[in-house]
This record gives structure tokens, C-alpha cells and sequence, in this order.
């Protein structure tokens, strides 16, 4: 099973599906719009092809967050081998890390799309100061395919539009933050129905896995500014390194020392940002021995050094007063 590739759902957005999808995108991290059935007949011959002669017949591993509105007709998938038939007034979502299979698309078949960079969805919660941990990442994996009413449909789609509309402001000063913003609303409003509906629904049991990951993203939030091995994560809670590991793949698709380094470099980025710190000051902030360690450490993950990451932010968002 961990041999399946790894899809982005924004190779469903090329030059070939102008005919059958309208999307806006920004820096390829964040993608929304809508589609409709021929989308799927183009990705069986087209993005499919070479990896399976079979088109949809075999599955594939999603590498992104995804989120499908259904307005009208229906898809049949299977997501883990399970099997769903999401219908109008039905939201899928897909967990980074799901093993998914189109089975099936009606001809009236239309939807409203949001993709997500895995990493990217992790830096906006964490800067925005929203908790990863929220039990409702659990539900979703659990019950990815959520009924809505009619008011919800309605609530959902302006969240859509909302970071259409956001996406297209390329030259508000502030656009990537006001892109993160909607980002951010969007998700809150989803949890905000999940948990309405769970206390509807019975709640299912989370798995022992499911609630070391919960914690794990707990003690992430609290810590990530003052330790960064899973050593540490392991020890506070109980477990080995390896097991940690296993855990974070299984239900995240990304390592225990992915998640640390991408709440890190959110931490690093946002006190980057600061035009009052030095970098020093980032340095010592974040618990570096010294100012070229943390630089070192930090292009390594961004391919940028703290000054140039600086210094982009300086062009891009109109500030000039960074104490370097």
C-alpha cells in the first residue's frame, strides 16, 4: 500500500480541462473552483494513462487536502476501500494520505473544489493560532462524507466564493493574509458543522492511533518553539520514536519530523516577520546556540536564508524598517 504514488489534486488543473473546469489558484498552494463529469473522463486518458493502463481501475494516494461540494448528480469513490456515493447536498473530504478510487461520475455532475497544500493548510492554522489538534480532523477521516442542509450548502458555497474572490485581490498589499484569513473562516465553519453534527450523530470511537495524534499535535502547538526531535513528542507521550512515526504517517501521510519542521518554520516565518526583532533575536527566540545555525537550519527547509525570506516579505508586503 505504501507503494501507491503520491497525486495532487491540482494536476486535475491543466491547460486540457479548460472545457469542463474554471479554478483560481495561488502559487499552486491553493486552489479552488468548480468541475463538472468531463473531468474525470480527461483525467482516465489523460493524468491516469501512464500510471495505470486501466485508468481508475487501481487507486492512488491523495498529497493534499481536498474538498469536493456536490451541487447536483453524483461520484461513486472509495477512499481506504471503503465506498461512497456522494450525492447532491454531500461535502467529501480527503485527508492527506487517503487512498482514493473515482469509480463512477453521473452526466450532470457539478462541484464546488477547494485543493490545499498539506504544508501550507498547517502553516495558516498554526499562525492564525488554531489548534491542529481539534478532534474534528479525526471525524472527518472517519466520516468523510458529510449530508448538508440546504443552510449549510448555502454557508459553505459563500466560503467558496469568499476565497475565489480572495485569491483574485493579487494586488491587495495584504493578499496572502487575507487569503489565509478565508482559509482559516472556511475551516472553522466546516468544524462548526462537524461538531453540530456530531452531537446529532453518535460519535465514533477514536483508535488508540487517533489519539496519540491528537495529542501529538497538542504538544506541537506548545513546544514547537522550544523543541524540534520527535525524541521529545515521544517521551511526553509514552510512546517510541517509531511508533510516533507510524502513527503520523498512517493518518496524516507526513512523518513525525515533517509536522515539527512545518510548525517550526510557521513559528519561524511569523517572528521573521516582526520588523522590531533582529534575526539574532529570532535566533535566541526559537532556541538556536547561535544566529548561523538557525540560518543554516532554515534555508535548509525553505531554500531561503532568514534574510532573504526577510527581504521577500519587505518587497512583497510594502515594509522597509527590518532590523537585520
Amino acid at each position: 500500500m505504501d507503494k501507491l504514488p503520491f497525486i495532487d489534486a491540482t494536476d486535475w488543473m491543466d491547460d486540457h480541462c479548460d472545457d469542463v473546469v474554471t479554478y483560481y489558484t495561488y502559487r499552486n498552494l491553493v486552489t479552488v473552483g468548480s468541475i463538472q463529469a468531463d473531468v474525470f473522463s480527461h483525467l482516465n486518458t489523460h493524468l491516469f494513462t501512464e500510471l495505470y493502463p486501466d485508468g481508475y481501475s487501481k487507486p492512488v494516494r491523495m498529497n493534499q487536502f481536498f474538498v469536493m461540494l456536490v451541487y447536483r448528480g453524483m461520484i461513486r469513490v472509495s477512499l481506504d476501500y471503503v465506498s461512497y456515493i456522494v450525492s447532491a447536498h454531500h461535502q467529501l473530504q480527503v485527508i492527506p494520505g487517503h487512498i482514493i478510487r473515482i469509480a463512477e461520475a453521473s452526466q450532470d455532475f457539478e462541484a464546488k473544489v477547494l485543493m490545499l497544500n498539506n504544508t501550507y493548510l498547517a502553516e495558516c492554522l498554526i499562525n492564525k493560532c488554531i489548534s491542529l489538534s481539534m478532534p474534528d480532523y479525526m471525524q472527518l477521516r472517519k466520516e468523510p462524507c458529510l449530508r448538508f442542509t440546504p443552510e449549510e450548502m448555502a454557508c459553505m458555497e459563500r466560503y467558496f466564493l469568499q476565497l475565489e474572490e480572495k485569491i483574485n485581490l493579487s494586488s491587495h498589499a495584504f493578499h496572502e493574509e487575507v487569503i489565509q484569513n478565508s482559509i482559516v473562516a472556511f475551516f472553522l465553519e466546516l468544524a462548526n458543522i462537524v461538531v453540530t453534527k456530531m452531537n446529532v450523530y453518535n460519535r465514533p470511537a477514536f483508535s488508540r492511533k487517533e489519539e496519540v495524534l491528537n495529542r501529538f499535535l497538542q504538544l506541537l502547538l506548545e513546544h514547537v518553539d522550544t523543541d524540534r526531535s520527535v525524541a521529545f513528542y515521544a517521551e511526553k507521550l509514552c510512546v517510541t520514536t517509531q511508533y510516533l512515526t507510524l502513527v503520523t504517517n498512517r493518518l496524516t501521510g507526513q512523518p513525525a519530523n515533517k509536522w515539527i519542521e512545518n510548525a517550526f518554520i510557521a513559528e519561524a516565518k511569523m517572528q521573521l516577520k516582526a520588523p522590531h526583532l533582529s534575526i539574532q533575536q529570532v535566533a535566541d527566540g526559537l532556541h538556536f546556540p547561535d544566529q548561523a545555525t538557525f540560518g543554516k537550519y532554515f534555508k535548509k527547509c525553505t531554500g531561503l536564508s532568514p534574510a532573504e525570506y526577510r527581504r521577500s516579505q519587505a518587497c512583497t508586503e510594502g515594509f522597509n524598517n527590518f532590523v537585520f
